[in-house]
């Protein structure tokens, strides 16, 4: 089974082994069904955790990289009809219900689990905006340090939720993560709260990709939430409402990524 790659620096594969490279995800106006038609096309396979591998699995931290971005999409048939913004929600702290729901899956899996402290780090200190494209990627320096605050933390797996992303030249850019988008044609709309992301798990001690997954926005639309242009428009109770569903989803994503690689398939007790 061909392993996937992860490029979080400069990458130098030729034009032919980057159409190899299955977790490039653009992120766009469609969702479950584009993505899905992408992964296909790129050959897109998940890598399995290996019996002899699970045997050495013990106590697993866990790291959501997803980040505090919602972002705001519209987009109609033509370039006029597009219309997007990004707000920080801190306060929605989607990397922590993140983490809380991988920690009780891989416990519910008997496996010993738990949150990898990643201070002083914060997790935008694992992006650097690329000033010409305006565009994040991965610090590769910094996602290295994960290694060892995982291993000074007693963990020997890690599990970690970075952000889909897209080639351009020479570098990964990452993609916007979770929001709301609405699509309009010929007088219809559909909207839709999403989330997205790649799964890794990695052995701390020879930091080798040991699994991954991707975590693919489900078809399913809300259309009883308005878009609008302005996020500060939304009530508290229609913000509270948005971020529920994107937590259902993202939790969702994680349940499809399980039952899809068999990640966590713990020793006999």
């Amino acid at each position: 089974m061909r392993r996937l790659r992860h490029n979080f620096g400069r990458t130098v594969t030729s034009p032919a082994k980057r159409r190899e490279q299955p977790l490039i995800v653009k992120r766009g106006s469609g969702l479950g069904a584009l993505v899905i038609l992408m992964l296909s096309a790129l050959g897109w396979s998940s890598l399995q955790v290996t019996d002899a591998a699970a045997t050495h699995i013990s106590r697993v931290g866990v790291v959501s990289l997803l980040g505090d971005t919602f972002h705001a999409e519209h987009t109609g048939l033509t370039a006029f009809n597009q219309r997007s913004y990004d707000v920080e929600v801190p306060e929605w702290q989607i990397d922590r219900d993140v983490t809380e729901y991988l920690v009780a899956k891989l416990t519910s899996a008997n496996l010993s689990a738990g949150s990898v402290n990643i201070e002083p780090n914060r997790v935008k200190d694992f992006y650097r905006l690329w000033p010409l494209q305006q565009k994040r990627r991965m610090d590769s320096s910094k996602f290295n340090q994960l290694f060892t605050l995982a291993s000074a933390q007693g963990y020997d797996t890690l599990v970690v939720t970075i952000p889909t992303f897209e080639p351009s030249g020479l570098y990964s850019f990452v993609n916007n993560t979770y929001g709301f988008s609405e699509r309009t044609a010929l007088g219809r709309s559909n909207r839709s709260a999403w989330g997205a992301f790649i799964l890794r798990v990695f052995d701390v001690g020879t930091r080798k990709q040991l699994a991954n997954a991707a975590g693919i926005p489900a078809e399913k639309f809300d259309n009883d939430i308005e878009w609008k242009s302005n996020f500060e428009s939304y009530s508290a109770e229609e913000k509270a409402e948005l971020k529920r569903r994107i937590e259902e989803r993202l939790r969702g994503q994680i349940d499809a990524a399980f039952s899809e690689t068999h990640l966590f398939a713990a020793p006999s007790p």
